[in-house]
């Protein structure tokens, strides 16, 4: 993709102002009009017209990245609303399953915390939780309610998170003392170059979530990894069943 990038700014004097890509998706802004933005596509394909073909959404209100809906007020500012494909079952693991107790319960927390990051709208947000409790009742959950206690955003320093991968449900648990959207952004080179477990996960899988965990108090690098330790095995998250291939070692 790197190549083709290259490439195609040769050949465009007109550019987005923004982009963002992830893999083989892209998102960006475009202030020139649509005529341009059309003549910039056709000289996308024609770069590589046998082997390459992209399809783009050109919209002036509301475009869709990921699981991410943005949306363009009437004051231009941009809010964000959770994305659901039109091909979403509700196939979360059924609450009477045989999995690990703790994987069950961290579904209900894990998407909540999902939900609350993307959605920058109050009512946005309580729709999506409404509709997160229907199918989550429709899977057997138990109604049990979680708070979530910490204010948490890509800022935020020192935590445990977890990668969970949507299209095969195989999850990933890491920590980090940086920025979550520093670590964040490591994952993605991952994604591109593969020469992680992680990275070569995703060669054949392309949609993934990543959910806050645990805030570690004071930013501890002990801490965070016993309980980095603690969650891949509360969640089974090794292989095969998970991404994770090395074990934790804790100094005592």
């Amino acid at each position: 993709m790197g190549l083709v990038e290259d490439k195609l700014w040769e050949e465009c004097t007109v550019k987005p102002t923004e982009r963002c890509r992830f893999i083989h998706d892209n998102w960006g802004l475009w202030p020139h009009g649509k005529d341009s933005f059309i003549s910039f596509m056709q000289i996308l394909n024609n770069l590589y017209p046998n082997e390459l073909e992209f399809t783009y959404v050109f919209d002036y209100k509301t475009i869709t990245f990921l699981d991410v809906c943005i949306k363009r007020t009437g004051q231009g500012y941009l809010d964000t609303d959770l994305y659901v494909k039109p091909s979403f079952k509700n196939l979360y693991l059924h609450y009477d399953s045989y999995h690990n107790r703790y994987a069950l319960d961290n579904i209900a927390y894990g998407q909540a915390l999902r939900i609350k990051s993307i959605c920058s709208q109050e009512k946005d947000l309580r729709r999506n939780l409404e509709i997160l409790e229907h199918n989550l009742s429709e899977r057997g959950t138990t109604g049990e309610k979680f708070r979530i206690n910490d204010d948490i955003s890509c800022n935020t320093i020192g935590v445990v998170y977890l990668i969970n991968c949507i299209d095969c449900n195989k999850q990933y648990v890491g920590e980090t003392g940086l920025e979550l959207r520093s670590r964040h952004r490591g994952h993605r080179q991952e994604f591109r170059k593969r020469t992680t477990p992680l990275g070569k996960h995703f060669e054949n899988c392309r949609d993934f979530e990543l959910i806050v965990l645990e805030k570690v108090k004071n930013n501890c690098k002990r801490i965070r990894k016993e309980a980095e330790f603690k969650w891949i095995y509360r969640l089974n998250t090794f292989k095969p069943e998970g991404i994770n291939i090395k074990e934790v070692k804790l100094k005592v």
